[in-house]
């Protein structure tokens, strides 16, 4: 069966001789169109597939549960508990029931205590994927995009689905179609709605549900900073230490760069955390097996894939990035030094590719923090030393206020998203 895809797949993608010509401004909306018919015919045999599976393994034993929710929502894996914890905990307050279903078997979430509020691991891969996509439900909130598009469709069976922000980026960082079929998406700030609105223009599609709710994830991370973190970051060490936290795909700098420039830092003997995203370890295991085997000589780093990046955030004193949404995790809650590094981004596949502007990051990087050239990443250490002595500390009073300004007016909601979004459920719920 699965032969048989990938040869339909082939034989609609590969590119046959034509002589004709294509103007700029309508290659993009064409070339997108011919990866949206592409994809619903491979993604709806797919589906089929996937019921066909469902039915199969009924047989064997392997059970596929009918119960018809009201609310559930669905977590690819213990990095995202943090974006749904603030939400549940407001649910639970309200005493409103809802089921937490997860695809990690390591999921804090699973540890949940509460009368109204359930928690159940689901499996990974295929098995979550045939349970979701014969699941029962008014309501299913989650943080993963590309419903319908990829391997999660819509079930049937579920009245409304709705998506939930785990980063403030702009929608046009993510994939091609990755917020078509959601009947409503919450939303981190302004940015997000246009970018939405945009998209829903250019492929003249239903409007959908907009919600200005905030980023539940950014508001848990800061109450634990105010609770916990300030008086750890204040604690004075000897030696610097630079937290790496990039993307993943196209525009991931350890992909573009290697692992040369973070040889540099540490011959200059910082310490260095590299974090990549989580995303990395599932689709470039290569690529990170690679860098890691290149610096496996120095004692100054350390490699951090834990479910949960604070102690990472907290412990380092600068951090260096790309496009990634940890950017703003490090400026807008830590308040602490940030580099990005400026080089020729791939947005081809992705919605960006198809928007009019370019996405939100691109013209806030500069302001929330230092951005450098490719060039000058190799010579990193000299601007890491000029962001942090005493000099430029003296500017941070003013900086610090033009960020939390940066922060207000960029981010909805911020502390209170959690339960903005918990009663916008609700009212969701109501109208069904």
């Amino acid at each position: 069966m699965k032969r048989k895809f990938l040869a339909l797949f082939l034989c609609l993608s590969y590119p046959s001789l034509a002589f004709a010509y294509i103007d700029p401004g309508s290659s993009s909306m064409l070339l997108s169109a011919l990866v949206g018919i592409i994809a619903t015919v491979f993604f709806g045999m797919k589906g089929l597939y996937y019921k066909k599976k469902a039915f199969v393994l009924s047989l064997f034993g392997v059970k596929i549960e009918k119960s018809n929710h009201k609310l559930v929502f669905y977590s690819e894996g213990g990095h995202y508990w943090r974006t749904f914890k603030p939400i549940l905990e407001a649910l639970d307050k309200k005493g409103i029931e809802a089921i937490y279903l997860t695809s990690g078997e390591d999921d804090e979430g699973l540890n949940l205590k509460s009368e109204y509020i359930s928690a159940r691991f689901i499996g990974n891969g295929k098995r979550a994927h045939i349970y979701l996509n014969t699941l029962e439900a008014k309501v299913c909130a989650m943080t993963t995009p590309g419903l319908d598009v990829l391997q999660i469709r819509r079930s049937k069976a579920v009245q409304h689905y709705t998506y939930i922000p785990h980063s403030p980026i702009d929608m046009g960082k993510y994939k091609l179609y990755s917020f078509d079929c959601f009947d409503s998406v919450f939303l981190s700030g302004a940015h997000q709605e246009k970018s939405i609105r945009t998209l829903e223009a250019l492929r003249v599609s239903e409007a959908k549900q907009l919600i200005n709710a905030g980023c539940p994830y950014m508001d848990e991370l800061g109450a634990r900073f105010e609770s916990a973190g300030k008086k750890m970051a204040s604690s004075k060490k000897q030696t610097r230490t630079i937290l790496i936290a990039p993307t993943w795909g196209k525009n991931n700098l350890l992909k573009v760069f290697g692992a040369k420039p973070i040889r540099k830092l540490l011959e200059r003997d910082y310490e260095v955390i590299i974090r990549p995203h989580p995303q990395s370890y599932q689709a470039e295991p290569e690529l990170i097996k690679e860098i890691k085997d290149e610096l496996c000589s120095f004692g100054k780093i350390k490699w951090d894939n834990s479910p949960d990046n604070f102690d990472s955030l907290l412990r380092s004193d600068i951090l260096i990035s790309d496009l990634s949404g940890v950017v703003f995790d490090y400026a807008f809650i830590f308040e602490k030094p940030v580099i990005t590094i400026a080089f020729e981004y791939d947005f081809i596949g992705q919605e960006a590719y198809d928007l009019p502007f370019e996405v939100w990051e691109l013209g806030i990087l500069d302001k929330i923090g230092k951005r450098i050239s490719a060039d000058e990443f190799i010579y990193a250490a000299d601007v890491i030393e000029s962001l942090l002595t005493d000099k430029h500390k003296k500017q941070e009073l003013s900086e610090l206020r033009e960020l939390r300004e940066l922060r207000e007016k960029n981010l909805y909601n911020y502390r209170l998203s959690g339960e903005v979004i918990a009663n916008s459920l609700v009212e969701i719920m109501r109208e069904l």
